[in-house]
């Protein structure tokens, strides 16, 4: 989010679950298919599943906040570094709020405090962008669902 059409700092993405599924495992390793190694795929799914599944978490909550509040943009965003991601941001432009979220699969594993260091440098990065919204932070999880 609020990358420039010109920019090189944004990332495009699959959002059918399936079709991810597919080529971040199966396409990816058609050679493992084609000699067999089952067993070494089955390993490389397992071991890459909570990162996928992560991430289906997040495409789920931007379409649920997206069917049930009023956003004008909702996505994700990340520093320039890459070392500051925020999982869903949602704008309403008309409305002037912004709401943030953090989403991990299970609550305990939120740390509001770390996403409010985020937020502080999102501000920061995104000033103009963000002057005179009112700026809102939660924690999404499964039991949330």
């Amino acid at each position: 989010m609020f990358s420039k059409t010109e920019s090189r700092n944004a990332c495009w993405q699959i959002t059918d679950s399936y079709l991810r599924f597919y080529f971040r495992f199966i396409y990816a390793n058609q050679n493992l298919i084609e000699l067999g190694q089952y067993e070494l795929l089955k390993s490389v799914i397992l071991r890459d599943y909570e990162t996928f599944t992560g991430k289906t978490l997040e495409l789920y909550f931007i379409n649920k906040i997206n069917e049930e509040k009023q956003v004008s943009k909702i996505g994700g965003w990340w520093d320039r570094k890459g070392q500051n991601e925020v999982d869903v941001i949602a704008v309403n432009d008309f409305e002037k709020t912004c709401d943030i979220y953090e989403v991990k699969d299970q609550a305990n594993r939120i740390n509001l405090s770390k996403l409010a260091e985020k937020v502080d440098i999102l501000k920061t990065a995104l000033k103009s962008e963000l002057s005179g919204y009112s700026v809102k932070t939660a924690g999404l999880s499964m039991e949330d669902m």
